[in-house]
């Protein structure tokens, strides 16, 4: 578990490209997801997230296999995504990100 970098931008995309389109999709519908995706996904409007508020990455080696981030908004903390490679689900990486929330947030409700 480790801050992400701005070399960890292009595979935080792709999880959250084919998570968000795999997930969502049925959901909200294809165009819907892609203006999420265009917007939050795209290159400035991913490293103003990460210049904003804590991205942080359950890696093995150069390999991301999930991306959490999170800010504290009005008394808690706020996860606004939640990513993993499908193939590294069940393994305790959204676990281990989300007690990463909950140490950031020192008490505060997540």
């Amino acid at each position: 578990m480790r801050l992400a970098t701005v070399r960890d931008l292009p595979a935080i995309t792709a999880i959250a490209v084919d998570s968000w389109r795999e997930v969502h999709t049925r959901l909200i519908g294809f165009s819907a997801v892609e203006r999420y995706l265009e917007t939050s996904y795209s290159a400035r409007g991913l490293r103003h997230r990460l210049e904003d508020h804590p991205i942080y990455v359950a890696a093995d080696g150069p390999s991301v296999m999930a991306f959490a981030d999170f800010f504290i908004e009005d008394g808690c903390v706020v996860v606004s995504e939640l990513c993993t490679v499908p193939r590294h689900q069940r393994r305790g990486c959204a676990t281990e990100l989300i007690d990463k929330a909950r140490e950031h947030g020192n008490g505060l409700p997540v």
